[in-house]
């Protein structure tokens, strides 16, 4: 039900991204390379362990996930740990503007995560390590702004739900430097999407440019009490406590800067 957009020819390939339009495999490895921030992975594989511990019910004789020996909270992930029983390590996570897949990978690969359901968007196909099957994380090929109003932008969240879920909305959603390259007045179209993609307590992972951010694209640069704003008409509540652990430990400035944690109170 997902169709993609013509890849660009060869001659367009050096604009593809500088007015807001969809990226290539190619164009994101030559700006950026593969541009992998070890506290933000870290951040989103805790949170995955945090919904998925969360689900194991009282009285359990499973631990959840545990640590070998590894006591530091700030690098939970540099040491050895043990899964839960496979039932529970389940989390379903989107990524909004998944580049070439780097976190989503990290977040699917290995035995014990097989059973998460980590799905990608990205306007044009991406490859490699989306092409690994159930081994893998799945891209969804699309431009969530293509249909031009804010009812297309529902439906193909509906649709998404519907396909990929059965119906169910996402425990994890993260997007990170990625609205910028969206035109200011759709970015309440975009967050109408993250929406339609939540449940009650799903957690936000979020951060874009902010005014002055050096880049290719970028075309939407807000500061980021304007997101906050934006979020909270939209459901999205930011938690300051969260959002301090997770910058703490993230890398890239623009990351700490710019990234805020988020809880969707809605339905």
């Amino acid at each position: 039900p997902f169709f993609a957009p013509p890849p660009p020819t060869p001659s367009d390939l050096s604009k593809v991204g500088e007015k807001g339009g969809a990226w290539t495999a190619q164009t994101h490895l030559k700006n950026y390379g593969f541009n992998v921030d070890w506290g933000l992975m870290e951040v989103l594989e805790s949170s995955c362990r945090e919904i998925e511990n969360s689900r194991i019910p009282p009285g359990s004789s499973e631990n959840g996930w545990a640590r070998y020996k590894n006591n530091d909270p700030f690098n939970p992930l540099i040491d050895m740990w043990v899964a839960p029983k496979k039932n529970f390590v389940n989390c379903k996570v989107l990524e909004i503007g998944c580049g070439v897949g780097v976190y989503a990978d990290a977040l699917k690969k290995e035995q014990a995560k097989r059973n998460r359901i980590v799905i990608g968007i990205e306007p044009n196909p991406m490859g490699g390590t989306f092409e690994r099957g159930k081994a893998g994380p799945k891209q969804l090929a699309v431009d969530m702004l293509a249909g031009g109003d804010t009812k297309s932008v529902t439906d193909l969240a509906k649709r998404i739900s519907n396909d990929e879920l059965k119906g169910e909305k996402f425990d994890l959603i993260y997007s990170i430097e990625v609205f910028e390259h969206m035109p200011p007045d759709r970015h309440d179209d975009a967050v109408r999407f993250l929406k339609a993609m939540s449940r009650k307590g799903t957690k936000l992972i979020f951060g874009a440019g902010s005014p002055g951010q050096v880049g290719v694209g970028h075309i939407g640069l807000r500061r980021q009490k304007e997101w906050i704003d934006i979020m909270a008409k939209h459901d999205f509540v930011a938690n300051v406590t969260e959002t301090a652990d997770a910058v703490h430990r993230m890398q890239e400035y623009n990351h700490r800067v710019n990234t805020v944690v988020y809880y969707y109170r809605g339905d």
